[in-house]
């Protein structure tokens, strides 16, 4: 349901700290570096702020460069040259400007820097190094340090699986008005985990999120109105979050968007509808959305009838592992609907869906 995650030049051209002039403590105006490179994160920030996949690498490393020469004491600035740096993945200068801001106890170079070392970049892979940097960014109450020191938590990835500390550390970030972890501790209220099972308050914190536009939340609002889980059951509430979340591209959204009018629920029946969302989610490789796509083409409901299109949608959930699509597909290579006549296919797909089945249920 969710997911979170908030570096260089090289030889000699490498910025030295300790070959460059001593300058002063106090933090320096707002430059060039920071309009190109600042994070919108950073409550130290002297601008709006960049949002990463924003930064223009071209003109955010020069002008980084730049301000860090004259301003060599600046964890500010050096933290945005770190970003520049990454930008343009050169993962190895990124780390050295993070951890130089980091050591220094700045929030979001500590936070940035683990997020390298959970990914090996620019370093070896290392998840207990990831967590400790994590940490020491979480305790000065960065918000996305504690999601990702919470998501360590749950899922038990450089640190002991602990469902209560990642309660803790999700609501610190949902406290904050952070719609990523609002989202994550709702799920953890709706399963029990950490905490009491608590489908009123799973609600209420899904809200919060999804009123901020968080796709994965409005999904969650969805999945409570459709089953009335903490939420009276109104189908129409269900479809209104479901198409929210749809159109920003959340393909579970989508499928289920689908479902909905497949089956007339919340909204006028209408298969042909039904099929263009199955098909915004198949094509972002959501396997239950090609099993119902093929069932569409097979049957040809709210599509035109086309075996070879059902069998190829089949091929690619069944692939994923989905059971349905794997029997189906299988049933079109014994009777040669769409594919050509073919029993040890056959054979194949229908002991794969047994197996898949079987897994399931285990």
């Amino acid at each position: 349901m969710r997911a979170i995650a908030i570096v260089g030049l090289t030889g000699a051209a490498l910025l030295s700290l300790s070959t460059l002039p001593a300058r002063s403590q106090s933090e320096p105006p707002v430059t060039s570096c920071d309009t190109y490179a600042a994070s919108d994160q950073d409550p130290q920030r002297k601008t709006d702020g960049v949002p990463f996949e924003k930064i223009n690498a071209t003109l955010a490393i020069p002008a980084c460069e730049n301000a860090v020469r004259q301003y060599p004491n600046s964890n500010r600035l050096i933290f945005q040259l770190g970003r520049a740096y990454e930008k343009k993945m050169d993962f190895h200068s990124a780390l050295v400007q993070y951890r130089t801001a980091a050591e220094q106890g700045y929030a979001p170079a500590q936070n940035n820097l683990g997020g390298l070392y959970e990914d090996g970049r620019g370093v070896g892979k290392d998840a207990t190094q990831a967590i400790a940097w994590y940490r020491k960014a979480a305790e000065q109450d960065f918000a996305s340090a504690q999601i990702n020191l919470g998501l360590g938590y749950e899922r038990g990835v450089g640190v002991t699986q602990d469902y209560s500390e990642a309660v803790t550390w999700y609501r610190k970030a949902a406290e904050q008005g952070v719609p990523a972890a609002q989202d994550s501790l709702g799920y953890l209220y709706s399963k029990g985990l950490g905490i009491q099972i608590d489908e009123a308050q799973a609600a209420a914190w899904f809200r919060k999120a999804a009123e901020q536009g968080y796709a994965g939340a409005q999904y969650n609002m969805g999945i409570m109105y459709e089953n009335g889980h903490g939420v009276p059951k109104e189908e129409k509430e269900a479809v209104a979050w479901y198409r929210k979340a749809a159109e920003q591209g959340h393909a579970t959204a989508q499928f289920n968007l689908g479902i909905m009018y497949a089956n007339g629920q919340g909204v006028a029946k209408d298969e042909a509808q039904a099929v263009v969302w199955y098909r915004k989610a198949a094509e972002q490789g959501n396997a239950a959305a090609q099993s119902y796509l093929g069932l569409a083409h097979e049957g040809g409901r709210g599509v035109a009838k086309d075996e070879a299109q059902a069998a190829a949608w089949y091929r690619k959930a069944a692939e994923q592992g989905n059971a349905a699509a794997q029997s189906n597909l299988g049933s079109m290579y014994a009777s040669g609907r769409g594919v050509t006549k073919d029993e040890a296919q056959a054979a194949v797909w229908y002991r794969k869906a047994a197996e898949q089945r079987e897994r399931e249920l285990r």
